[in-house]
């Protein structure tokens, strides 16, 4: 529910989340990416179908739009293959990957391939997914993540903790093509310093 209220993990406010979603339950609508009320009861509106297995990938949701008499006026599938990636149905059967999706930089098709990749960038298979992973993101996304790490220590209260997770060590971020230097600790350590003053 959170997700169709236009809330995104990255930004969410752990305190607001509890009361977004007691707003929704209990008042019979869903602000749509926050601005757009439909009226939306969850025991109609949200099914989970966990025997119902898609051809395609096991990890599915899928949304239908309907009008006030009840019919079909949209309908979308997606995948979410791991590692972030999203694929959509009308993708899928196209027999093609989405736009930018191989864009990344070890890309391979067998395993013989993936492994050789390893070898001659003397990386893990783990550190090249990752980097792959990495790839798809914007300098916004870059900025997006300096702000949530600012944020979570400049917000937190005595005895809170704040946990930084996702980069671990790495002190670089890829975007695109281009491997920037991107240190998650020396963000937190600068705004420790901003907030002692």
């Amino acid at each position: 529910m959170l997700g169709l209220t236009g809330e995104r993990p990255a930004t969410l406010c752990p305190d607001r989340a509890d009361a977004t979603v007691a707003q929704v339950r209990g008042g019979g609508s869903i602000p749509l990416d926050g601005s757009h009320a439909i009226a939306f009861d969850e025991a109609r509106d949200l099914r989970f179908l966990q025997r119902e297995r898609l051809p395609f990938h096991s990890n599915a949701m899928r949304f239908t739009a309907l009008a006030i008499d009840g019919s079909e006026v949209a309908t979308q599938t997606a995948f979410s293959i791991g590692g972030g990636a999203v694929v959509y149905e009308h993708d899928i059967a196209r027999n093609a990957p989405p736009e930018g999706l191989q864009d990344v930089p070890y890309s391979f098709s067998s395993g013989d391939e993936l492994l050789a990749k390893s070898e001659a960038s003397g990386l893990s298979i783990a550190a090249m997914m990752r980097a792959n992973e990495l790839a798809a993101l914007a300098p916004e996304d870059m900025a997006e993540r300096l702000a949530a790490i600012r944020a979570a220590i400049l917000n937190a209260q005595s005895g809170d903790g704040v946990l930084i997770a996702g980069k671990g060590h790495e002190d670089y971020q890829i975007l695109g093509t281009e491997k920037i230097h991107f240190d998650d600790r020396e963000q937190a350590k600068a705004a420790l310093m901003e907030r002692r003053g």
